[in-house]
């Protein structure tokens, strides 16, 4: 790259979709311009129907139409938009691909649940100053609506990464029927997470010298909701520690709550507020399971870590 360039990427999960515009400059550097999201719930009932909906669909073509709109306004050079759980899990996503492109003038790729890991640990890691990019292995967990990825790596690259089918939309619908939340089904619920967790990580088991990186809606929802702001600040959610101790906390409070109780709690959309009490579960487990205390909260992720793909692979 030889001068700089203004990039647009679009994030098209099961809950929200992520807008991000920024520079990148010839040495790879990101700056961000202009970032938004919008939460449509693209992939409500898709784990039990395996199809996405009108609904969906024309919320999808609505957003995208004003990212594309909003990435002309600011004249990117090139626009990168990928999908990842529901789309993946969707039966019918050739349809949806074609009407999307037909509707909204958006091409989407969808990403494998690898490569959402490895572009997701890439962005994640933005948060951290280069003085601490060093032989530490770090894991990066992204709470997405449909799916989780895990990645462990270091400066000298990804050791391992997975995508697994628990997001907070999913286990939502799939073991959340009461409102407020009955304790045996937030008990099926952990149990769950954790017998997956203990399936599918076991090759995971980590030093005691390991930093986790939280991303994505979810975790840096929880951040928002500890700190109790009025509005979403970028600057104060990244490099925020959530305490093993705060999240317990967390959940304790919400646990007698209603969704419409919870609509009041400052930081916490209310478009998550059905969501937020499967997610932090899903996180608790995660930090048991790795045996961590602390999670470092970034707001960079899969929408920063595509700009990052574009960089290193103009042709995708």
């Amino acid at each position: 790259m030889k001068q700089l360039q203004r990039i647009a990427s679009i994030d098209i999960g099961t809950n929200t979709v992520l807008l991000l515009i920024a520079d990148v400059n010839p040495e790879g550097k990101i700056t961000t311009v202009h970032e938004e999201q919008r939460i449509i719930r693209l992939g409500k009932n898709v784990d039990t129907n395996r199809n996405i909906g009108i609904e969906g669909l024309m919320k999808c073509v609505g957003v995208l139409q004003a990212y594309r709109a909003i990435a002309e306004k600011y004249a990117c050079v090139e626009l990168t938009a990928c999908g990842t759980s529901a789309l993946r899990d969707a039966h019918n996503r050739d349809w949806f691909l074609e009407e999307i492109k037909k509707q909204s003038g958006v091409q989407i790729e969808i990403l494998s649940g690898d490569d959402e890991a490895l572009w997701t640990y890439h962005g994640g890691c933005l948060v951290l100053p280069k003085t601490l990019i060093d032989d530490q292995n770090t894991l990066v967990i992204d709470i997405g609506g449909g799916s989780t990825e895990f990645i462990v790596g270091n400066k000298t690259g990804i050791e391992h990464k997975i995508s697994l089918d628990i997001g907070a939309v999913r286990l939502t619908e799939m073991f959340i029927k009461n409102d407020p939340v009955k304790p045996q089904e937030e008990l099926s619920l952990q149990q769950f997470v954790a017998s997956l967790l203990t399936e599918k990580l076991e090759h995971y088991r980590l030093n005691k010298n390991i930093r986790c990186i939280g991303v994505a809606g979810t975790i840096t929802t929880l951040a928002a909701m500890e700190q109790k702001m009025e509005q979403y600040q970028p600057d104060k959610i990244n490099g925020y520690v959530l305490s093993k101790d705060i999240l317990n906390k967390i959940i304790i409070d919400l646990r007698p709550m209603t969704i419409q109780d919870r609509k009041n709690i400052k930081g916490l959309q209310h478009e998550r507020a059905d969501v937020i009490f499967a997610g932090a579960v899903i996180l608790k487990e995660a930090l048991a399971y790795f045996q961590l205390q602390e999670v470092l909260v970034s707001n960079y992720g899969l929408r920063y870590g595509l700009i990052l793909r574009k960089i290193k692979n103009p042709l995708v």
